[in-house]
């Protein structure tokens, strides 16, 4: 039976109060590192996914389904007063994830039309996302990782990576953008209570030229 992980990420500056329920407080955070994109960004007809990133329903066909560890990441996009959810009622805002499948294989390799583990997640109205997806293989030498990229009116785009900090593999890519330097984006896995655990992670914006209250 697959095993659900919970993912929660804090930064070395961010007061924890251990439920995320809330934002954290003004003052307490830090902007969200960027990292490379890597060669497989795409954008453009990549499809809406919700909730769902590796979902089933776009798997090649033939393929055999992956013996994998299911994965929840959530929690909120934030503007860089560390408390104002950016929300799309009030600016556009949109969040795209991709990653290796449990193989290491991007969809790149498999078929871009496929979009097996990349798309467009949903932010909430009250700021909130939540990605259900599956831990991503390696691929190449690289440790296991996720593909972020957040586009929203007035603030700068972030293109980012998230990283598990157990991961032997870090300190250790000879790119040089999962290191000690960038341990923000480290994540670390905790187990929760039955199968069904939770994942948090805050992103942080920084405000651009064009920002308006």
């Amino acid at each position: 039976m697959n095993r659900f992980l919970t993912i929660t990420a804090l930064f070395a500056s961010a007061a924890f109060d251990g439920s995320f329920a809330r934002p954290f407080a003004e003052g307490t955070c830090k902007i969200t590192p960027s990292a490379p994109a890597g060669p497989f960004i795409q954008t453009a007809g990549v499809l809406e996914k919700g909730t769902t990133l590796c979902s089933e329903e776009y798997r090649k066909s033939g393929e055999a389904a992956p013996d994998a560890e299911k994965v929840k990441l959530s929690g909120f996009v934030l503007d860089e007063d560390c408390k104002t959810p950016v929300t799309p009622s009030e600016r556009e805002v949109r969040l795209l994830v991709w990653q290796a499948d449990p193989n290491g294989v991007y969809d790149d390799f498999r078929d871009q039309a496929s979009h097996y583990c990349r798309g467009w997640m949903t932010v909430m109205e009250d700021g909130s996302f939540e990605v259900n997806t599956l831990v991503p293989g390696y691929y190449q030498t690289r440790p296991r990782h996720f593909h972020i990229l957040i586009e929203a009116e007035g603030y700068e785009t972030l293109v980012t990576q998230l990283y598990f900090r157990d991961d032997m593999r870090l300190n250790k890519d000879g790119n040089n953008c999962c290191n000690e330097e960038l341990e923000e984006l480290w994540i670390k896995k905790e187990e929760g209570k039955g199968d069904s655990l939770r994942v948090k992670y805050n992103f942080y914006l920084k405000r651009s030229e064009q920002w308006v209250p």
